[in-house]
């Protein structure tokens, strides 16, 4: 959200999902209150697992806050949201967006940054351990004979979305833009069997952008 409000884009809608607190660091180790130090005209759209420090702190300086329920295990079993409409779409931030955005109607959708992947690490980060899953931070993984560097939470984003494209009743026209996992993982599946016609939309892939 910063990266685009200093490149000069106004964002439309901001998806936030993250249960921890405002001064608490993101999953890429920033303070989440300094994510939120430039105001723009973005809607919020603040799940309610989200902390309530957060919402408050958006409320407090005039931002426009939509809520909505995001469906996890644990969501479908609480009582207070029993007949309620739980958002599917994924364990990030990122495939949620796609999943509110087709509850709100949206049925197409230009993916940028969706690589799941990162710079090969170093020889010292590569023995990193994850304190919460006390595994390995960094994993090596293939896609099609290519070999990306990924996280836990990155791999499940892309695993998340390998699941939306194998789905065969969702109405809904996909764009990919960027270079990375998911666009390989795109082309791979592409290649390896024949998916429903309403995905065929996903023509621009790396080699493209």
């Amino acid at each position: 959200y910063p990266v685009l409000l200093k490149e000069g884009f106004d964002p439309w809608g901001c998806i936030i999902l993250d249960p921890r607190s405002l001064d608490g660091e993101s999953t890429h180790g920033i303070v989440r209150r300094s994510l939120f130090k430039d105001k723009s005209d973005t809607i919020f759209f603040v799940a309610s697992m989200t902390n309530p420090e957060v919402t408050q702190f958006l409320l407090d300086r005039g931002d426009t806050v939509v809520g909505w329920h995001a469906f996890s295990h644990a969501s479908s079993k609480l009582p207070e949201l029993k007949n309620k409409m739980l958002v599917t779409g994924g364990t990030c931030a990122a495939m949620r967006a796609i999943g509110l955005g087709h509850t709100l109607g949206y049925r197409s959708f230009d993916l940028y940054g969706f690589d799941s992947c990162v710079e090969e690490p170093s020889k010292n980060a590569k023995k990193l351990m994850d304190e919460e899953t006390d595994k390995l931070k960094f994993l090596e993984v293939g896609v099609g004979g290519r070999k990306f560097w990924t996280t836990g939470e990155l791999l499940a984003q892309a695993q998340d979305f390998e699941r939306l494209v194998e789905r065969n009743d969702v109405d809904m026209k996909l764009r990919i833009f960027g270079k990375g996992m998911v666009p390989a993982l795109w082309e791979n599946m592409q290649a390896q069997r024949e998916l429903p016609q309403n995905f065929f939309s996903f023509l621009k892939t790396c080699k493209e952008s």
